[in-house]
């Protein structure tokens, strides 16, 4: 409401009045429910009633809070005081009092200090009234300096409240009411008095230590008694099939399509046999085959049947052998833990199909629009000729310009001593710069633990090397680059800022008149296998073995990073769950390297030192991170 109010575009008839008139007399908040780490989030407005309170008045606004799919997820009612503006002869509204305490002592006590800064700190939330920060303007509105925030008082109750009957876990808190009796300063010590009516109702008042006062009165919280749960969204209908046609050939990837578009890029990129030495064997149900990908012997080979012995044996149904080759490792993981993907062997070894991601999905697209012009599900031939090469300029010459750089510049690794990890999305790929190890180098694959991680999205690499610090600082301001690690050493990229972007377009030249086939990763960089798969699989199989975990309840998200990928696991349910992929439904969210996930499983780390040291992020509910040691002995 207040950034609508500064920009103009917040009205409501006869809301004309200024802040210098407006002073905040009730709140009342209801969640509905648990509020989701994030959301896109929508506030409608309605004025509820107005007060004549001749000369003054009091107005009630009504506010809905409302997620993607129409769900009111919280309400409020912000009732202000308005000098000057009654004298309509309207109606003085109720004036009874309501939550008034009991005459006995109260059940619980809390007494907490603000901070002399804490008007400053809370204007970081939007609220941005003078009255809270400009002396002058507080002076002029009767006040010897700037007050407190009504929510910010409002805030510190509600803690007290949570703390003292909830066991400070927020999501019981259904809604609270208040009336701001007085007004608070900074500094002064609030002293919040609670009587409990039962086991989802409290009563409660607040003073100021050092003046007796009572600020907040006809307070009262309600609580759950119950976690509510969020609403099952309602599936959207399928796609009604309109072709007479599509019932003979299936309109998706069927493996035909799927190992035809492997042989051609096999017989393209020889050197995958050297990098993977792996043989994956699939084994597809809905219609039943089987094939071998050998990526172990000789120039490798893609075939149906037992060709090769596997190291690794993947069953599904055949429909999600596209997402297999199409998606993002994340995706893959969703199917593996839901179920519908299994994999026998050496489990570890599953992750080097990653490679075929850097596949652009249009070859397969191509392939299955071949197969239902001409009717055929046949494999199809190898192609003859290799794709046409990318004409613009691609990440692989970003990095190979930047090798050159770096080649040329051997003085840029004792100025840097820094490692860098790029994760790059819209494609999918992972590069590095590594200014740490003489003589340094630069390509595609992932460092065993870089210095600094860059997730960002593919089309902002110009602005990441174009030696603008301002304005990469306004894509991390902005969102659009997240920065990991050590976050102040990613200033350092601006040694960059010298090169020569001739470099870039002599790589992109050299790129296209040998095919269009990306560099090879520089020698030196050292690419790591993901080891989250094998500790969530083992986790898996301890929560089946033990069942609920003490302490534990609720969803939890696993962001695991370098490599990306995420993990959710639903502790409420009995045996725990665990599925591949993010939810919406997550009360606590983590991120951790996968590097540091394998530390904690090993006994060599725990929760507290890795979230101390900046190596464990929590989003939402803390309490789960404090019991991260069901991760320790899994490997």
């Amino acid at each position: 409401m207040l950034a609508a109010a500064k920009t103009g575009t917040f009205s409501l008839p006869g809301m004309n009045f200024g802040f210098d008139r407006l002073l905040h007399g009730e709140q009342y908040m209801e969640l509905k429910r648990p509020l989701p780490p994030q959301a896109k989030l929508k506030h409608v407005f309605k004025f509820k009633n107005a007060y004549d309170k001749d000369p003054n008045a009091v107005v009630t606004f009504a506010i809905s809070t409302q997620d993607e799919s129409g769900e009111e997820i919280a309400y409020n009612e912000m009732t202000s005081f308005v000098r000057g503006a009654g004298g309509w002869g309207g109606d003085r509204g109720p004036s009874g009092e309501i939550n008034v305490p009991p005459a006995r002592e109260p059940d619980a006590v809390i007494e907490e200090k603000t901070d002399a800064n804490q008007t400053l700190l809370y204007r970081l939330s939007g609220d941005w009234n003078p009255l809270h920060a400009d002396p002058d303007f507080a002076k002029a509105f009767g006040f010897e300096k700037p007050i407190l925030h009504g929510m910010c008082t409002f805030g510190y109750c509600g803690r007290h409240v949570i703390k003292a009957f909830c066991g400070n876990d927020g999501r019981y808190f259904k809604s609270i009411k208040v009336r701001f009796a007085r007004s608070v300063f900074p500094g002064d010590t609030l002293v919040t008095r609670m009587w409990k009516e039962s086991d989802t109702r409290i009563v409660f008042e607040t003073l100021v230590k050092e003046r007796n006062e009572v600020v907040i009165k006809n307070a009262a919280i309600e609580l759950h008694k119950e976690l509510p749960k969020p609403k099952a969204k309602t599936a959207a209908p399928a796609a009604s099939t309109t072709a007479a046609a599509s019932a003979a050939q299936p309109q998706r990837l069927i493996a035909a399509d799927v190992f035809g578009v492997l042989t051609d890029y096999l017989a393209e990129h020889p050197e995958l046999v050297e990098k993977t030495k792996t043989v994956f064997q699939f084994r597809l149900k809905n219609p039943d085959s089987l094939w071998t990908l050998d990526l172990k012997n000789g120039k490798g080979s893609c075939a149906a049947g037992e060709t090769a012995k596997p190291d690794v044996t993947l069953e599904m149904d055949e429909e999600h052998l596209g997402t297999v080759v199409t998606s993002s490792l994340a995706d893959v993981q969703k199917l593996f833990f839901g179920g519908q993907l299994k994999i026998g062997g050496n489990v570890m070894a599953s992750n080097k199909l990653i490679i075929l991601q850097d596949i652009k999905p249009q070859r397969f697209e191509e392939a299955k629009a071949k197969r239902l012009t001409t009717g055929n599900d046949t494999v199809p031939a190898a192609a003859t000729t290799a794709p046409a090469a990318e004409e613009g300029v691609t990440l692989a010459d970003v990095f190979a310009g930047i090798a050159a750089y770096i080649a040329r510049e051997p003085a840029l690794v004792d100025k840097t001593k820094t490692s860098f990890q790029f994760h790059f999305r819209n494609p999918d790929s992972s590069w590095f710069i590594d200014l740490k190890n003489a003589p340094g180098s630069a390509g595609a694959g992932s460092l065993d633990k870089a210095d600094v991680t860059l997730d960002l999205d593919a089309e902002h690499v110009e602005t990441l090397f174009g030696g603008d610090l301002a304005k990469v600082q306004k894509l991390f301001f902005g969102g659009q680059l997240k920065i990991s690690g050590n976050v102040m050493a990613s200033n350092k990229l601006t040694v960059l800022s010298g090169m020569d972007k001739q470099l870039v377009e002599a790589a992109r030249k050299q790129r296209i008149a040998a095919g269009g086939t990306a560099p090879a990763a520089v020698a030196g960089s050292s690419t790591r296998e993901a080891q989250a798969p094998a500790i969530f699989a083992a986790l898996k199989a301890k929560l089946a073995k033990e069942g609920k975990v003490s302490g534990l309840d609720g969803v939890v998200q696993f962001h695991v990073r370098d490599p990306e990928a995420c993990w959710t696991v639903d502790f409420g349910a009995s045996p725990p769950a665990i599925t591949g992929g993010d939810s919406a439904n997550a009360a606590t969210k983590l991120g951790i390297d996968d590097a540091d996930l394998a530390a904690l499983a090993k006994g060599e780390a725990d929760a507290r030192d890795l979230y101390q040291h900046g190596k464990l992020r929590v989003d939402g509910d803390v309490a789960p991170a404090r019991t991260l040691g069901i991760f320790k002995g899994l490997i």
